[in-house]
C-alpha cells in the first residue's frame, strides 16, 4: 500500500477514504467488530494519505514552476543572442539599398519621360499631323504624337511614370513579375479596323460601318442626307488622306 500511495497518492486517498467511510457505516449500522482504536487508526490513515497527496501535489507544483523559469530563461538567452546579432542593422541596410533601388528606376523613367517630351515637342513644332485611323499619316514621315506618347511606324513609346510607381507597389507586394509586365515603354501602334463601309454626311462628317447601315441610315442615303464612299476612299480615309 506503501507504494501504491507513492506512486498514485490521490489513488491513496481514495482507498483510504473508502475504508474510514465503509467502517463508520458498519458502525452505524450496529457492527460491533468496528472498535474504536480501529476507526481512528483508518481515520489517520486517511489524513496521512491526504497529506501525503498534498505534498505530492506541492511538489509537482514546483517542479512545473521550476521548468516553467527554466524555459523562459532560455528565452531571454536567445532574446539577449537576437538582440546582439546584426540582424536590425541588415535590415536596416536592405531598406536604404531598397530605396535606392526605388530612386534609380524613378531617375530611369523620368530620362525616359524627358525624352518622349522632347521628341514630342520637337514633331509639334513641325506641325506633325494626328494619327490617322490606319497609324501614323505618311505626309507625316509616319510620325503621330498624343498626350503622353509618340508614334513611328507601327510602334509607339509611351511615358511610364505612373506605371513605375503602379509598379512599385506590386514589387512591394511580392509580384515581381507582373511589376515587370506593368512598365511598357514601346507598345505596338493598334489601328483601328478598316471599315465595311464609309458614309460621309452633307456636313463632309465622316460615317465608318461594321456592318449593314441600319433602317435611319437606309433612309438617309436614300434621302441623299449620306453619301457611300468607295473602296479608294477608305483606303484613303484609313491613311488620313481623305479630303
Amino acid at each position: 500500500m506503501a507504494g501504491s500511495s507513492v506512486k498514485d497518492p490521490q489513488g491513496a486517498v481514495q482507498q483510504a477514504g473508502v475504508a474510514v467511510a465503509q467502517a463508520e457505516a458498519r458502525l452505524a449500522s450496529g457492527d460491533r467488530g468496528v472498535t474504536a482504536e480501529a476507526l481512528h487508526k483508518l481515520r489517520d490513515k486517511f489524513r496521512h494519505a491526504t497529506l501525503a497527496a498534498d505534498g505530492a501535489q506541492a511538489r509537482a507544483e514546483q517542479e512545473r514552476q521550476a521548468a516553467r523559469l527554466e524555459g523562459l530563461g532560455q528565452v531571454g538567452v536567445e532574446v539577449d543572442r537576437l538582440a546582439s546579432d546584426d540582424t536590425t542593422g541588415g535590415i536596416r541596410q536592405a531598406m536604404r539599398d531598397a530605396a535606392a533601388a526605388v530612386s534609380r528606376v524613378r531617375q530611369l523613367a523620368a530620362a525616359h519621360d524627358s525624352r518622349v517630351s522632347d521628341l514630342r515637342a520637337a514633331a509639334a513644332d513641325l506641325d506633325v499631323e494626328p494619327m490617322a485611323p490606319g497609324g501614323p499619316r505618311r505626309t507625316s514621315a509616319h510620325v503621330a504624337v498624343d498626350l503622353e506618347s509618340i508614334a513611328h511606324k507601327d510602334q509607339r513609346v509611351t511615358t511610364v511614370a505612373r506605371q513605375v510607381e503602379q509598379a512599385l507597389g506590386l514589387v512591394l507586394a511580392g509580384d515581381v513579375e507582373a511589376a515587370v509586365a506593368e512598365v511598357r515603354p514601346v507598345v505596338p501602334v493598334r489601328p483601328i479596323d478598316r471599315p465595311d463601309r464609309l458614309l460621309r454626311g452633307r456636313g463632309g462628317m465622316l460615317l465608318p460601318l461594321y456592318k449593314d447601315p441600319n433602317t435611319h441610315q437606309l433612309a438617309q442615303l436614300r434621302s441623299g442626307d449620306l453619301v457611300e464612299l468607295g473602296q479608294r476612299d477608305i483606303d484613303l480615309y484609313m491613311a488620313g488622306e481623305l479630303e
